[in-house]
């Protein structure tokens, strides 16, 4: 893993307007995109949290993706879902309750990165270093540019400019784009954690610093 992409969630679980907290969910169904997904697995550990256990207290029902999970709540399939920004800012403003904020309750989850191929890479050293300061360098743009960012995102996304320009905030301010390029180390601890509790590897675990690789940042960036 040689970046990270996503090192945190903009997720939030939503629930029809009649839940006000999240110890109401038991006995719910919930929307997700898969049993294996990144954000089941956020879902999960904030309920478990909350004392509640997948089976024993709740049912999850695979949706897809946030789109089709905000169909099923709309059309009242579930009872809640995990919605990611902006799509879980529509969802509130029509009136539906937001039970907490993945990014908050599990702050520096490391939901996405850029993986590579060792040998690959070192065969396509110049390459991958072209890469990466490309990657970079675009981190670096979004973190500085709001005003270009938040004209340039709403032609690629379809998303309304008021939704983009909150959304913006969240990302920067929270570093879920990460301004520096790098891993979240207990992040990607976390990650390994839960995917090992969810029977996804197996033991001996790996260590993040097994299967993190900084160096072609810290080639590019001098640091």
């Amino acid at each position: 893993m040689i970046a990270g992409s996503f090192n945190g969630t903009t997720y939030s679980i939503i629930a029809q307007p009649k839940f006000k907290t999240l110890d109401q969910l038991k006995g719910s169904t919930l929307a997700v995109s898969s049993l294996q997904a990144g954000s089941t697995q956020v879902l999960k550990y904030i309920l478990k949290q909350r004392g509640l256990l997948f089976p024993r207290d709740y049912n999850l029902l695979r949706a897809g993706g946030t789109t089709l999970r905000w169909a099923t709540l709309q059309t009242g399939q579930v009872d809640g879902a995990i919605l990611a920004e902006p799509v879980s800012l529509i969802a509130v403003e029509k009136g539906f309750a937001n039970l907490g904020d993945a990014y908050k309750l599990v702050p520096g989850y490391q939901l996405s990165g850029v993986w590579i191929k060792e040998e690959w890479a070192k065969k396509n050293r110049d390459i991958t270093l072209r890469f990466v300061r490309a990657f970079y360098n675009a981190l670096n743009w979004l973190h500085d540019n709001r005003s270009e960012a938040i004209d340039l995102l709403p032609r690629i996304t379809t998303l309304k400019k008021e939704y983009v320009e909150t959304s913006w905030e969240t990302y920067t301010k929270g570093q879920i784009w990460p301004r520096d390029g790098k891993v979240n180390v207990k992040g990607l601890q976390l990650v390994i954690d839960l995917m090992g509790e969810e029977g996804q590897l197996k033991k001996p675990y790996p260590k993040p610093e097994d299967v993190i690789d900084h160096s072609y940042l810290q080639e590019i960036t001098g640091r």
